[in-house]
This record gives C-alpha cells, sequence and structure tokens, in this order.
C-alpha cells in the first residue's frame, strides 16, 4: 500500500485489486474498509501486503481489552457485546444468511436517501413539511392503521396529491 499527502491533510492510498477484494471479501463493508485503511495509514506501505498486516491486527485486535461502554446503550435496553473490529474469519462466514439480510436491508435504505436526496432542491421545503406532519393514531389500540390510512400525501408536479387517497375507516 503506498500511501502519500496531498495539499499537507489528504491521504492518498494505493491498493492492489487483490488487497482491495480481499479487504472487502473479509469485512463486506465500505465503511469498515475506508475504517480500516485510516487505521493503517500511518504504517510503512507495502503494495501487496495487506492480507498478512489485516491478520496482524485482527489478532491484536482479538487480545484487546473491551473499552468502556456507551451508557446510552444499556438505557435503551442494549447487552454489553464486545466484537474485535476486524474479524479473523470473513464477516458473515458464521451466518451467511443474517449478513446478507443486513446488507439487503442497508441497501435498500441506500437506495431509498438517494432517492431523497434526488428530489428538486425547491421541493426540499414541501417535502419536510409533510413528512412532519403527524400520522392519524389508530382509532383502536394496539391495531395499525389500515394501509394507506396513514401515508402523507406530496403534492405531485401540478399540485394533485402523488399519493393515493385514504381508505376509508
Amino acid at each position: 500500500m503506498a500511501i502519500a499527502t496531498q495539499d499537507g491533510n489528504t491521504p492518498v492510498i494505493a491498493l492492489l485489486r487483490r488487497d482491495w477484494e480481499f479487504l472487502f471479501n473479509q469485512l463486506r463493508s465500505t465503511h469498515a474498509v475506508v475504517g480500516y485503511l485510516h487505521r493503517v495509514a500511518a504504517s510503512a506501505p507495502v503494495l501487496g501486503g495487506e492480507p498478512e498486516r489485516y491478520y496482524e491486527l485482527a489478532a491484536a485486535d482479538a487480545e484487546a481489552v473491551p473499552g468502556a461502554l456507551d451508557p446510552s446503550w444499556t438505557r435503551r435496553g442494549g447487552q454489553p457485546h464486545s466484537v474485535p473490529l476486524l474479524p479473523a474469519a470473513p464477516a458473515g462466514s458464521d451466518d451467511d444468511e443474517a449478513h446478507t439480510m443486513v446488507r439487503i436491508m442497508l441497501e435498500a435504505w441506500q437506495r431509498v436517501l438517494a432517492s431523497l436526496d434526488s428530489l428538486p432542491v425547491g421541493s426540499a421545503r414541501t417535502w419536510a413539511v409533510s413528512s412532519s406532519t403527524p400520522w392519524p393514531r389508530s382509532p383502536r389500540p394496539n391495531r395499525a392503521p389500515r394501509p394507506g390510512g396513514c401515508v402523507p400525501s406530496l403534492p405531485g408536479p401540478t399540485g394533485t396529491s402523488s399519493a393515493s387517497p385514504s381508505a376509508p375507516p
């Protein structure tokens, strides 16, 4: 991995394709790969030596003592759980089906957010106001509103509603 500093503060990292593929297959997350690259950016560059460096850091992570937990997690009912930042086995190898489900959900949310981000800038206020309008409560306790009955409608391009009318109660 060759590292150079550009303009004094932006690190530039060069990887062989096989090293990128190794890191992504190992971590299965672009965010985790970028975090790893930030972690190793200051170390001596060895182009093509990522698997060796990765496994050295994974071994160090496995032996590390867990740090203090954020108390807000336990207040919300979270359970203390510590795992190495860099797993020795590829991410999801213990339960590929569950890991795949999480990836599918993350990719779906990414598409939703990208769609929202692609809305015309001038419609941002209208969308924000419409989406902050409280949704009606269910008339009966412990029952969800009927489909279509709680979706706020957004004005369409000609001032018409872009959502179908609510279903009758």
